[in-house]
């Protein structure tokens, strides 16, 4: 090669591009994968953290009906019902869900299609009521993995309920009978004004308004007693004359 064939190539051999070798596209995106692994790792954790620490009470089960999580509140809560279950509240967890049923098909039946999820119940256990809300769980690919299950124990606070209810309910009763004896007093002390002092005081008892009732039926009984005596002194008067 003469002088200035060899100064040509010189000139051209920095403007050939080769393609990359498959170790330097390995290098520059290797990089990349290990942060997105890392930041699906750190966001698992966190996840993962927040349920263990949730102060409610979570459980997992898998399609085959089968607990394959429980958070720790769980656990604290199943202890102080453990009493009422085929097994430990430490080991519930591998158990399957059958084991808080008397009649689990119901229960399977919704468990196995995510289209009947979300649910809420409530389930008894002997003398507890147990409040149920079972969520569906998918993967990335939206894939039906299984269950979750929030849940607490209500009957405390069904109780609670029952008695403020209750008494409401008395209250109301109350107020009704009140305004019935009120209206009947009302009635016959009206029938008084008229002239007509025939009518009798239906309201008896030891309460109040009873009271109130039997002295209401007292004057009037003496009030027709001196009405009528009047009425006899008037006939003598007249009699007499």
């Amino acid at each position: 090669m003469d002088k200035s064939n060899s100064q040509i190539a010189e000139r051209v051999r920095p403007s050939i591009r080769r393609d990359p070798s498959p170790f330097m596209i390995e290098s520059a995106i290797q990089p990349q994968v290990d942060t997105a692994a890392r930041d699906l790792e750190i966001a698992a954790c966190r996840a993962m953290g927040m349920v263990e620490n949730a102060p409610i009470n979570i459980m997992f089960a898998d399609r085959d009906f089968k607990i394959t999580y429980i958070n720790p509140a769980s656990v604290k809560t199943l202890k102080g019902i453990e009493h009422l279950l085929p097994v430990k509240a430490d080991q519930v967890l591998g158990q399957s869900v059958d084991i808080f049923h008397r009649r689990p098909e119901h229960q399977r039946k919704i468990l196995s299609d995510p289209k009947n999820l979300p649910h809420r119940t409530n389930i008894q256990i002997a003398a507890e009521t147990l409040d149920l809300l079972v969520s569906p769980i998918y993967d990335q690919d939206k894939k039906y993995l299984g269950a979750m299950v929030t849940w607490d124990v209500i009957t405390q606070r069904l109780a609670t309920e029952k008695a403020v209810k209750d008494a409401a309910d008395r209250e109301k009763q109350l107020a009704a009978d009140l305004a019935q004896k009120v209206d009947a007093m009302l009635a016959v002390v009206t029938a008084a004004g008229r002239g007509d002092l025939t009518q009798e005081v239906p309201v008896r008892g030891s309460d109040s308004i009873g009271q109130m009732g039997e002295g209401l039926a007292a004057f009037l009984q003496q009030l027709r007693q001196t009405i009528g005596k009047m009425g006899q002194s008037a006939m003598v008067l007249a009699s007499s004359s």
